[in-house]
């Protein structure tokens, strides 16, 4: 988290129960100064964030796993072209995936991208961070040598 750096996060504040979960109901806090706790805590946290949606229709169920995680399957192009069969499902779903069908006035947009045009835009970007450099380091020696 930084420390090579000499930056980063040097405390965080984390529940003083280990049960309890970082939530602005809890009433007391303890706070953290170790390294791999702080990274541990940080992990922790962005589980129960990024993981919401873990039980939802299209995260891991079967219908999820036929779509896939790219919706690039078989099952995912019926869904968009209305031909995905929903007998058996909950009217709720079988609504909600109608209203995927994808509409036919949006034709598909592909772009191709050869290697000498990421490399000419690799190498602008490089040149752009190389110039900030330049100005801050410049920056620096002037504020030194006043």
């Amino acid at each position: 988290m930084g420390t090579l750096h000499l930056s980063g996060l040097k405390e965080v504040h984390v529940p003083q129960e280990d049960f309890e979960t970082a939530y602005n109901s809890v009433s007391s806090w303890k706070s953290i100064s170790d390294p791999q706790e702080i990274v541990n805590h940080i992990i922790k946290q962005n589980d129960i964030q990024f993981s919401q949606a873990r039980f939802t229709l299209l995260a891991d169920t079967p219908l999820g796993r036929r779509i896939g995680r790219y919706g690039d399957t078989q099952t995912a192009k019926q869904v968009l072209s209305g031909t995905f069969e929903t007998t058996g499902l909950s009217a709720e779903i079988g609504r909600l995936l109608q209203s995927f069908l994808l509409d036919p006035r949006i034709k598909p947009y592909e772009q191709t991208i050869s290697p000498s045009m990421f490399k000419e835009a690799f190498i602008h970007s490089q040149k752009r961070s190389l110039s900030l450099h330049q100005v801050d380091t410049l920056g620096i020696t002037k504020q030194h040598t006043v």
